[in-house]
């Protein structure tokens, strides 16, 4: 009901829980603490480092969180993390019903977002990597260079846009659609993946590899066709 806690670290396995209307800024979680976000509370500009968790729940939002190696921020129904960055190590955790807005993957950063989840504009940098899986929700994803976006069977890209050197691969029962890969950027096409709407820059690379048949048609201008192991152009 509007106490804002600021600043400072919590002992070793404490438990912060931020209620209606409360607010937690800038706190530093370390192992064994956790802070939880119930409906109405608001954390910001917390730091989460190895053996630390976050968990937002139904109502609860967090903003310009921190995940570090070994920490993580879980996501649940009805909750909203927005502007995480999520370094090498650290994860970030969407389940059924939660949301999770402009994360940025650094490094080995990962973001896994289960069925039911959404993942709306989020960076995938150098170095990090993605997974779509079935029944997750990923929109206006940026995929830059030294990225890369998987999207395994029953993922959709949800119109990814794939900047020079990043990689987008679909892989066996995985569909490429709404998808945008600008100059230097490539998708890579596997046996078994599905190949729909999809917008190639001049100079994007469309790769089809480990059993895929590119079949008829004609490509934009300027588009390369890599055609790697296995793979085959009809």
């Amino acid at each position: 009901s509007g106490y804002v806690l600021s600043g400072g670290s919590l002992s070793a396995g404490v438990v912060l829980k931020v209620g209606p209307s409360g607010s937690a800024v800038s706190q530093t979680l370390a192992s064994g603490q956790q802070l939880i976000e119930l409906s109405g509370g608001l954390a910001s500009a917390t730091t989460i480092s190895s053996g630390g968790t976050e968990a937002v729940s139904s109502g609860g939002v967090a903003s310009g969180t921190t995940v570090l190696s070994l920490g993580s921020q879980s996501i649940s129904n009805g909750g909203t993390a927005s502007t995480t960055i999520v370094g090498s190590g650290g994860a970030e955790i969407v389940s059924s019903g939660g949301t999770a807005s402009a994360a940025q993957l650094v490094g080995g950063g990962t973001l896994t977002v289960l069925a039911g989840g959404t993942a709306i504009g989020t960076f995938v940098s150098s170095g990090a990597a993605t997974s779509v899986t079935s029944g997750a929700t990923w929109s206006a994803t940026q995929i830059l260079s030294g990225g890369i976006e998987n999207v395994l069977s029953g993922g959709v890209g949800g119109g990814a846009t794939v900047n020079g050197g990043a990689l987008l691969i679909v892989s066996s029962g995985g569909t490429a659609s709404g998808d945008t890969v600008l100059s230097g950027g490539t998708l890579e096409l596997l046996s078994g993946a599905t190949l729909g709407v999809v917008t190639l820059s001049s100079n994007a690379i469309l790769e089809v590899a480990s059993g895929y048949v590119l079949s008829g048609g004609s490509l934009s201008a300027g588009v390369v066709l890599k055609v790697g192991p296995s793979g085959s152009a009809v």
